[in-house]
């Protein structure tokens, strides 16, 4: 923390960089962003990834496990693979969000509640 906090300093922004730590209630955090950005290594499919496109926060991940399910390029949200990348693509996500002329889902519709309530019903019909 105290690395990141002096690299702010270092770089002159602090004044528009905020460290929170954690938070009981993120929503309020999410739904005034124009993007989440999960450089995580390994998530299988992120909970918060999910979360936020449902509430029409364009994603930006790392091209690792499932992700790719998530992101349409350029729709949703964009996927990195090199570190050295991400500030590019931060940017470019970044205008997505900005540019859109409404904010809605921008969860993949195979990730709705409706269509995985009715994939687990079959799943469960089939195994009886």
């Amino acid at each position: 923390f105290k690395n990141l906090k002096d690299k702010t300093e270092k770089l002159n922004i602090a004044n528009i960089v905020k460290f929170h730590g954690f938070v009981n209630e993120p929503f309020n955090f999410l739904k005034n962003s124009d993007v989440l950005v999960l450089p995580s290594m390994s998530e299988g499919i992120p909970r918060s990834a999910l979360e936020a496109l449902y509430i029409g926060i364009p994603c930006v991940l790392r091209n690792v496990d499932g992700n790719y399910e998530l992101i349409n390029e350029g729709k949703n949200g964009f996927l990195f693979q090199d570190i050295s990348d991400l500030p590019n693509i931060m940017i470019k996500a970044a205008k997505l969000s900005r540019n859109r002329s409404k904010v809605s889902s921008l969860l993949p519709k195979e990730f709705s509640q409706k269509i995985a309530t009715i994939k687990f019903i079959k799943l469960l019909k089939a195994n009886k």
